[in-house]
């Protein structure tokens, strides 16, 4: 891989990351702000649910963080989240665009770092990665 693809994929890793970690905000803000409007969007997003959609999505943006970090488990970490929140929008019968775009971030940003940091160095200098 060339020093310039490296250096695109790793700008499209951060673009994306940033705009998950905004979604996240987002979300778990209408969900306290104004739940109405996020049941009207998750309609089995009541009683449990709703506190467990919120969960999700709130792992979902530290996650994230933790990948921006290069924190080498959060990979792994990001696809059991991202298969929960693909199912968990299946339960709360929440749009299927939505199941698209959790599987299609979920992909960029497990497959992403993971061709990034294998370079036969070390992956990663901070602590726990």
């Amino acid at each position: 891989m060339t020093a310039t693809t490296h250096r695109a994929l790793g700008a499209l890793l951060r673009v994306v990351l940033l705009l998950v970690i905004a979604a996240e905000i987002n979300t778990v803000r209408i969900a306290l702000t104004d739940p109405s409007r996020y049941v009207a969007t998750f309609p089995g997003a009541t009683g449990p649910m709703f506190f467990a959609t919120l969960a999700t999505s709130l792992a979902a943006g530290l996650n994230a963080v933790l990948i921006w970090f290069r924190m080498r488990w959060a990979i792994g970490l990001n696809v059991l989240i991202g298969l929960l929140s693909i199912a968990m929008i299946e339960l709360v019968r929440g749009p299927g665009s939505s199941q698209l775009v959790v599987l299609s971030t979920c992909a960029v940003t497990t497959l992403l770092p993971m061709i990034l940091w294998h370079r036969g160095a070390p992956l990663s200098k901070h602590p726990g990665s």
